[in-house]
C-alpha cells in the first residue's frame, strides 16, 4: 500500500516537473549555458571550452545532446534534468527503506519530494538538479555498504558519485568525504570471512579511478579559482551568504519566521546527537544512521576550512543546495533513534509539502523571479520602427542582455539587439548616474526596474510592467532628432576566415555631440552554424589611444543562421561621448574563431543624436 501511495505521489509530481520544464521561462544561467557551451558542442574545460563556474559539466553535456537531437527549445534544454528526476524519485524511496519507523519513513519522503523549490531545478538546464539526484544515489550505495560488502554496489558508488560532481564541482569536499567513508568501510571489512578476498584488483582500480577523477577535478576547481571563474558568493558571513540566502531559495522569503523555525531545529539537531551519542557513543556516527550527520559536519567544516585557508566565497542560495538534503537526511535518521515523543519532533517536515501545496506554479524560479522579462515586452518593441526603417533601439541592466536577447533567437534575429549599461556606471547608494549622461537617454525603449530611471524617467512613459520582476517597459516620450553625417558601402562577395573585417573607419576632430548612432545593413552568410562573431562598433580618443566607448551585437546570441535571404538590419547606439575631443570611430566585424563567412554587401550609417532643445 505504501508503495502504491508513492507510485501515485511520484507521477504527480513528475507531471508538474514536465510542465514547468515547459512552461517556466529560460533563466539567465540556463540561456549562458546555451550560448556558451550547448549551442556549440564545447563544455569540456580541457579543451579549450569558456572557463566559468556555469558550465555544470555533465549538465552541458547532456544538453548539448539533447538540443542536437531534438532542436532549440526550453523543454530539450532541461530534458536531461527532467530524467534525472526519475532517479532522484527512485533513489528517495530506497533510502527511506533504511528508517526503521514508519513517521519518520513518512517525514523523509514528504520532505524531500514536498520542497517546491529544490524541486525546481530538475525542471532547469543547470547542473544543481542532476548532482542531487547522483549525490543521494551514491549516498544510497554507501548506505548499503554498510551492511554488504559488494563489488557492485562499489562500482554504481563510484559512478554516481564522479556524475555529480561532474554535475556540480561544489560537491567536490563532499565527493572526498564519501570516498574516504568507502574506503574505511572497506578497511573495516576486510578480515570478514564472508568478504573475504573483496580487496581485490578490481576494487583498488575502483578507488584509484575514483581518486584520481576527483583529483583532476579539484585541479580543475583550483585553475578556475585562479583564472576568477568561482566568482559566485561572498564573504559577508556564512549565515548571511548561505542560510538566508538558502532560506529565500526555499521560500521566496528569509524573514524571521523562517530564521527562527531554522535555529529551532538546528538546536534540536544538536542537543539530539548528544543525546543519542551518550546511548550509543561515537557507534553512532560509524553506523549508517549516522551518515548523513557525519555528512553535514564534514560539509560545515569544509566551507569554513576553504574560506579560511584558500579565500573561497561562502556559497550562496543553489551553490550551497547540497546542504539541504543532507541536513534532512541527518535530521531525520538521528529521530529515527527515538521512539518516544521525540520522534513527534518529525513531524515539522510536513512545513515542506503545505508551503509546496500553497506556492505550487508552472511559471518562475524562486531565485530568478527577479529576472524576469515577458515576451509582450518584445513583441511591443517590434511593433515600433525608427523613420529610418531600423529596428527600434533598446537598453537596459547588463542582467537584462540574455534574458531579452533569447527572444531574438527564438524569433530568427528579428529586431534590435538589447545594449545594456553595467552597474558601476551608477552610485548604487541612490542609483545616480556616476556619468555625464544616464547611459540610456536617448534609446527608444529601456526595460529597467524605476530606480535605473533616476534622471531621465521625465523623458519616458512606462508602457507595461512584467508581474514578479516589476521591470518596467519604458517608451520615450519624443524621439531625439538623428543627423546622419557618414555613410560607407561596401561589396565583397568572396569567402573569408579573416579575423576582422573593417566595414567603417572615420576620423573626426569635433563630434559637436555626445552621442553617436550606428545604422548596419548587412548582407552575409556562413556554413557555420553557430557563427561565432560580432558586430562591433568602437570609439577611441585618437591622441591618448584610450577607448572611449565598446559597444556589440554578438551574433550567434540572436539568430541561429546568418544566411544570405535574411540581412542583418541593426543599429548601435554609443553614448557619453566627448564633443570636442579627436576622436576615432571604427566598425568591424570580429570573427571570433576564424571561420568561413561571405561578405556580400554592407551599409554603414552614422547619425548625430540630440534631443531637439540641445
Amino acid at each position: 500500500m505504501q508503495k502504491k501511495v508513492y507510485l501515485v505521489l511520484s507521477f504527480l509530481l513528475i507531471w508538474f516537473v514536465v510542465f514547468r520544464a515547459i512552461y517556466v521561462p529560460l533563466v539567465h544561467d540556463e540561456i549562458a549555458t546555451f550560448y556558451y557551451y550547448i549551442q556549440s558542442f564545447e563544455y569540456n574545460p580541457f579543451l579549450g571550452a569558456h572557463a566559468d563556474a556555469n558550465n555544470h559539466i555533465l549538465n552541458s553535456l547532456l544538453s548539448s545532446i539533447s538540443y542536437n537531437l531534438f532542436g532549440y527549445f526550453s523543454f530539450t534544454l532541461r530534458l536531461p534534468n527532467v530524467l534525472s528526476f526519475l532517479l532522484y524519485l527512485t533513489v528517495i524511496w530506497k533510502i527511506a527503506q533504511f528508517f526503521s519507523q514508519n513517521l519518520i519513513r513518512w517525514m523523509y519522503i514528504l520532505a524531500s519530494l514536498g520542497m517546491l523549490y529544490f524541486i525546481q531545478f530538475f525542471s532547469l538546464s543547470r547542473g544543481y538538479g542532476l548532482s542531487m539526484a547522483f549525490m543521494l544515489t551514491a549516498f544510497y550505495f554507501l548506505l548499503q555498504l554498510y551492511k554488504i560488502t559488494s563489488l557492485k554496489y562499489l562500482f554504481f558508488f563510484a559512478v554516481a558519485l564522479l556524475l555529480a560532481l561532474l554535475a556540480n564541482l561544489t560537491l567536490i569536499p563532499i565527493g572526498v568525504l564519501l570516498l574516504f567513508t568507502a574506503i574505511y568501510l572497506s578497511l573495516r571489512k576486510r578480515n570478514n570471512t564472508v568478504n573475504k578476498g573483496f580487496i581485490r584488483f578490481k576494487t583498488l582500480l575502483i578507488y584509484f579511478v575514483l581518486s584520481l577523477s576527483i583529483a583532476v577535478l579539484v585541479f580543475l576547481s583550483f585553475r578556475m579559482k585562479a583564472e576568477g571563474a568561482l566568482y559566485y558568493g561572498n564573504s559577508k558571513g556564512f549565515w548571511t551568504n548561505t542560510i538566508l540566502s538558502l532560506l529565500d531559495l526555499l521560500f521566496e522569503n528569509d524573514a524571521l519566521l523562517p530564521q527562527i523555525i531554522l535555529v529551532v531545529c538546528f538546536s534540536l539537531f544538536v542537543l539530539l546527537i548528544f543525546v543519542v551519542l551518550k546511548k550509543q557513543r561515537i557507534s553512532f556516527f560509524t553506523g549508517e544512521n549516522g551518515l548523513f550527520t557525519f555528512a553535514v559536519f564534514g560539509a560545515l567544516t569544509s566551507i569554513f576550512l576553504m574560506h579560511y585557508l584558500l579565500g573561497v566565497n561562502y556559497p550562496v542560495d543553489r551553490v550551497g543546495l547540497f546542504l539541504i538534503p543532507l541536513f534532512v537526511g541527518a535530521f531525520l535518521f538521528l529521530l529515527d533513534q527515538f521512539t518516544s515523543a521525540y520522534r513527534n519532533i518529525a513531524f515539522i517536515a510536513l512545513i515542506f509539502p503545505i508551503h509546496f501545496l500553497i506556492q505550487a506554479n508552472i511559471t518562475h524560479t524562486s531565485i530568478w523571479k527577479n529576472e524576469y522579462i515577458p515576451d509582450t515586452f518584445f513583441y511591443r518593441i517590434q511593433k515600433d520602427q525608427s523613420e529610418d526603417n531600423y529596428p527600434a533601439t533598446i537598453s537596459g541592466d547588463a542582467l537584462r542582455i540574455f534574458n531579452y536577447n533569447e527572444k531574438l533567437y527564438r524569433n530568427d534575429g528579428c529586431g534590435n539587439a538589447l545594449q545594456f549599461w553595467t552597474r558601476d556606471q551608477f552610485n548604487t547608494n541612490n542609483w545616480t548616474i556616476k556619468t555625464k549622461e544616464h547611459p540610456a537617454k536617448y534609446f527608444d525603449f529601456i526595460i529597467a526596474e524605476k530606480k535605473w530611471m533616476h534622471s531621465i524617467l521625465h523623458l519616458y512613459d512606462a508602457l507595461s510592467i512584467a508581474p514578479r520582476s516589476n521591470h518596467i517597459l519604458y517608451k520615450r516620450k519624443e524621439l531625439p532628432e538623428k543627423q546622419k553625417f557618414s555613410e560607407n558601402y561596401v561589396e565583397q562577395a568572396s569567402e573569408t576566415t579573416a579575423e576582422f573585417n573593417e566595414l567603417i573607419k572615420l576620423e573626426i576632430d569635433s563630434l559637436g555631440v555626445s552621442t553617436l548612432l550606428v545604422g548596419m545593413d548587412l548582407t552575409m552568410q556562413s556554413q557555420e552554424h553557430p557563427f561565432k562573431g560580432r558586430l562591433v562598433a568602437q570609439v577611441k580618443n585618437r591622441e591618448t589611444n584610450e577607448v572611449i566607448r565598446y559597444e556589440y551585437i554578438q551574433l550567434n546570441w540572436i539568430t541561429k543562421t546568418i544566411l544570405k535571404e535574411k540581412p542583418l538590419r541593426k543599429t548601435l547606439l554609443l553614448s557619453n561621448l566627448p564633443s570636442t575631443e579627436k576622436l576615432e570611430v571604427l566598425v568591424y566585424i570580429w570573427n571570433i574563431e576564424r571561420k568561413n563567412y561571405t561578405l556580400y554587401t554592407s551599409k554603414l550609417e552614422l547619425f548625430k543624436v540630440k534631443d531637439k532643445n540641445e
